[in-house]
């Protein structure tokens, strides 16, 4: 199913809303001072086992309640006669005290299938006690044949795990419907593109160059009985071949879902919003140009 693009009009004066603080509204300047952190998580290295290139530490992060996670996605692996990427994701929680200490690391579920590693931890979100992991080169499809002969390069997938006995535990593995190489599945350029309510019974995944000529795609998910099921595949919505649809994903409320991309017209690249409205909790969006 295809949606159109929402009012444009909504759109801007949404990233209005979100955008424009009551400093700039009032006409203001910011106060240019030097912040000190109260603390900081400092990698890289955070094993303390040196990466070729450095882990990646903090190339994504989240937070939900007391907990802190924390993505290094270049984080070094042994595998295949060598070393490569396959990532990490570094749990913290915050205690009494206020400081945050780690309670568990994360690695990639299963057998790494990248050459050069899959990138576990390239982008994270969480709510609701699940936590979703992008390994942003993940490309392991058995079976299945990439219609560009290109491996499943940066198709991408994405990990699912929850928080049971103050564990976080994996659950499932959620993919594109038609994968496709390059697709960017969870993550483009090591930057999050999963969003996921914050009742936690709706997750949205970009796929920033899902179709051959690469305009992008969301697709929905919907949580039923403890497991994630695909509902819902949210074409780009406007009609040039590249977008990078899906290039960032977030939930303003339970209702409205806002999805950025970049229209390329005659070489001219112009961001935009699309917003679109749930049905509820079942996983399905339609566009709401006159709902806001």
């Amino acid at each position: 199913m295809s949606f159109t693009f929402a009012n444009l009009k909504t759109a801007r004066r949404l990233a209005g809303t979100l955008l424009c603080g009551s400093i700039i509204a009032t006409g203001q300047a910011w106060a240019q001072t030097t912040l000190q952190p109260d603390a900081a998580l400092i990698g890289d290295d955070p094993d303390g086992v040196a990466s070729p290139g450095g882990d990646g530490f903090a190339v994504s992060s989240d937070s939900w309640e007391d907990w802190l996670f924390v993505g290094a996605s270049r984080e070094s692996a042994m595998r295949d006669g060598g070393e490569v990427s396959d990532g990490a994701v570094y749990i913290y929680r915050k205690g009494a005290d206020g400081e945050y200490a780690q309670t568990q690391k994360l690695l990639l579920p299963g057998t790494g299938s990248g050459p050069d590693g899959d990138l576990f931890g390239a982008g994270v979100d969480a709510a609701g006690g699940w936590l979703f992991v992008a390994a942003a080169d993940d490309r392991d499809f058995p079976g299945q044949t990439d219609p560009r002969g290109q491996d499943f390069r940066f198709a991408g997938q994405v990990h699912v795990y929850r928080l049971e006995n103050e564990t976080w535990t994996y659950r499932q593995t959620l993919t594109a419907p038609n994968p496709r190489a390059r697709g960017n599945f969870g993550a483009r350029s090591q930057s999050s593109n999963i969003a996921l309510r914050d009742d936690a019974k709706v997750a949205v995944i970009g796929e920033t160059n899902s179709f051959d000529t690469g305009p992008g795609a969301l697709h929905t998910f919907r949580l039923k009985k403890g497991s994630w099921s695909y509902v819902q595949t949210i074409e780009a919505p406007l009609p040039s071949s590249e977008q990078f649809f899906g290039d960032s994903v977030v939930f303003l409320d339970k209702k409205y879902l806002l999805a950025g991309g970049v229209d390329v017209t005659d070489g001219n690249s112009q961001g935009y919003l699309a917003v679109y409205k749930s049905k509820g909790a079942s996983g399905r969006f339609f566009s709401s140009p006159d709902q806001i």
